[in-house]
């Protein structure tokens, strides 16, 4: 996997050293485009479908051509907790 790319958070997320996100970065099928708008507790970004990933090959047959796409992104800086969507979850 290289440093561009990541498909999951807990383990793929610790691996590219949760780096700031950039602009050509590839998360689950979606490449970052353009950062829109970054407030305190999220960032928004312009994406597009990389239809030739799994992923993004479902996604493209969800998705009406040409219809424009925003991903918001919540802000985590080191020692946080994820929000509970993120963290692995078990039953009690």
């Amino acid at each position: 996997m290289d440093s561009n790319s990541f498909t999951g958070f807990a383990s793929d997320a610790a691996e590219v050293g949760l780096n700031p996100l950039e602009a050509g970065q590839e998360i689950d099928g979606f490449k970052l485009e353009e950062r829109l708008h970054q407030g305190g507790m999220a960032t928004l970004w312009r994406v597009s479908i990389l239809p030739d990933t799994p992923q993004g090959a479902k996604l493209a047959a969800k998705v009406t051509p040409g219809m424009p796409l925003i991903m918001k992104v919540p802000r985590i800086k080191g020692g946080e907790t994820p929000p509970p969507s993120w963290a692995s979850r078990s039953s009690a």
